[in-house]
């Protein structure tokens, strides 16, 4: 006889049929019996076995599939064959009844359950608005199984709220409500407050009416007026603000010092100018002195033994002219007195105290010596006697000066009738020069380091002594006739012309011959050189220096110049 091998499948809504090979098996009455006769109902209480020949096969009914031979739920649950949606957890299979599933929906979720049903969110908005409200001043947001998000509309952000043209009405928007809509005046006119670039207007509920404010622009960017410290700015009610320059020198002298001392110039729209108050310049070696108007003195640069800040301590307020050495500074005053002070190596500064002179009306400093001229045209000298510079005068004996002058080791004096005499040390000819020259026109001598000139009244320069660097031959070779000044030192000479602007020759390593062409004034008062630098007093007191400035000679007090 044959037997079955078994009875399985899969099952869906319809049932499924597993088709298996027997083979035949003898009957008791000698013929073949049918498989399924000879296995029974063993395909289980939901499935019949089914057999033509030697096959048979099991068919189950919906719901359930074969496993193991024998036909069993189907756990559409499990095999995500539900239709319950996405919803984790929904799905609940129901054994025994069909072999269909239900789908237990979770708050917010509707469906039916049984079979086919499935879970669906439910949209809240649709009914009743969510419960936000009246749906024309609320929106309705659905969320996924959770509460509705509730929202005011802002109606006045569309079509300014039906409140009307936007330029004339005002649109409120109230939370859950319509719009309050108000008629602003402001918007009509500022609402008769005026510019509005000078006023503001704010409207009330009517029947109130607007208030009108004055705006202060000053309060702002300093009303447009420029920058505070020098502009003042007064708000006008309704109108433009008022700008007015400020005067900063009518206060403190606009911070430019005493007035005895400096000037000050007021400047449209900027820092004042501040000018110190100087009559007169003297430079030595690296400092440089002013004599203000006032009378007092004020030096700057190498302080080599007080040599500048001497008359800091000296307090004197009533000097009348300065004279400057290498390294020692010289003041006389009103009342023919002076006071020295620096460097005293060679008695250079001490001397005149044991001369007790109160009867000079110039001095004259050199390296290391300084000159005093007498009232009567008579000469006192001090200082180094090395090469004479000193002693000189007292054998010549004369008393007929009318101005003296000291370089570097030797002294010259100018005479009443316009000739001069210099002695002291010749090495270069500083000396001896002038009575080769034997000229009687001279009004101005100068004695520099190692050379001298003399400015004829005719205006032409003659220079004699050291000349490597071009400080004595440069004057031959302008060839000019209008210089009114000379100022000299160690290796470079400047002359001053008529037009007020200033030539200078001789030593250039530190641009203290070429400054005055790159400045191109033609206002200068005064000239003064020390070893290295040149400086030129203007005819509105200000001050200009160029040339070496490793100790501050040039640029001066607090860099004022």
């Amino acid at each position: 006889m044959s037997l079955a091998s078994g009875c399985g499948g899969s099952s869906d809504s319809g049932g499924s049929t597993d088709q298996v090979s027997g083979g035949a098996a003898a009957s008791g009455g000698g013929g073949e019996a049918e498989p399924c006769d000879l296995r029974g109902n063993s395909c289980g209480a939901h499935g019949s076995c089914r057999g033509t020949g030697d096959d048979y096969s099991c068919e189950c009914d919906a719901g359930y599939e074969l496993s193991g031979g024998t036909c069993v739920d189907a756990d559409e649950c499990a095999a995500n064959t539900d239709d319950c949606s996405s919803i984790p957890d929904a799905c609940v299979n129901r054994d025994g009844d069909m072999g269909r599933f239900t789908c237990q929906c979770p708050t917010g979720y509707v469906g039916s359950g049984v079979g086919e049903g499935s879970c669906e969110d439910i949209n809240e908005c649709a009914t009743d608005n969510g419960g936000c409200g009246a749906a024309a001043y609320n929106s309705c947001t659905n969320n996924e199984a959770a509460d509705p998000t509730c929202a005011d509309i802002d109606e006045c952000a569309t079509a300014n709220g039906g409140c009307g043209d936007a330029a004339h009405y005002s649109c409120t928007n109230n939370d859950g409500a319509a719009p309050t809509c108000e008629l602003d005046e402001c918007k009509i006119g500022n609402g008769g407050c005026g510019d509005p670039a000078y006023t503001t207007c704010v409207n009330h509920p009517d029947p109130a009416p607007v208030t009108c404010s004055d705006i202060n622009e000053c309060d702002s960017n300093n009303g447009g007026c420029g920058a505070a410290a020098y502009y003042s700015c007064t708000n006008n009610f309704g109108a433009a603000p008022t700008c007015a320059d400020i005067d900063e020198c009518a206060t403190d002298n606009g911070d430019c010092g005493a007035i005895a001392h400096y000037s000050c110039t007021n400047n449209d729209g900027a820092a004042p100018t501040c000018i110190a108050r100087l009559r007169q310049l003297d430079a030595g070696g690296y400092h440089t002195c002013g004599l203000y108007k006032a009378g007092s003195l004020i030096c700057w640069g190498l302080d080599r033994d007080g040599s500048v800040s001497g008359p800091n301590a000296d307090g004197g307020t009533n000097f009348k002219e300065l004279a400057v050495g290498n390294f020692h500074t010289c003041g006389l005053r009103n009342d023919g007195s002076f006071s020295c002070w620096g460097w005293d190596n060679h008695g250079q500064v001490s001397a005149p105290n044991a001369d007790g002179g109160t009867d000079f009306k110039r001095l004259a400093a050199g390296g290391f010596h300084t000159c005093g001229l007498h009232d009567d045209g008579s000469l006192t000298c001090w200082g180094d006697r090395g090469g004479g510079e000193v002693s000189g005068p007292n054998a010549d004996g004369g008393a007929d000066f009318k101005d003296i002058t000291a370089g570097g080791s030797h002294t010259c004096g100018l005479r009443d009738d316009g000739s001069i005499i210099c002695w002291g040390y010749d090495m270069y000819g500083q000396v001896s020069g002038p009575n080769a020259d034997g000229g009687t026109d001279f009004k101005q001598l100068l004695a520099v380091d190692s050379g001298t000139c003399g400015l004829r009244d005719g205006g032409s320069v003659v220079c004699w002594g050291r000349d490597d660097d071009g400080q004595v031959s440069g004057p031959n070779a302008d060839g000019g006739t209008d210089f009114t000044q000379l100022a000299g030192s160690g290796g470079h000479t400047c002359g001053l012309r008529k037009d007020g602007s200033v030539t200078c020759w001789g030593d250039d390593d530190d641009g203290e011959v070429s400054g005055p062409n790159a400045d191109g004034g033609t206002n200068f008062t005064g000239l003064v050189l020390g070893a290295r630098h040149t400086c030129g007093l203007r005819g509105d007191d200000s001050v200009t220096c160029w040339g070496e400035d490793s100790y501050g000679q040039v640029s001066g007090p607090d860099s004022e110049w």
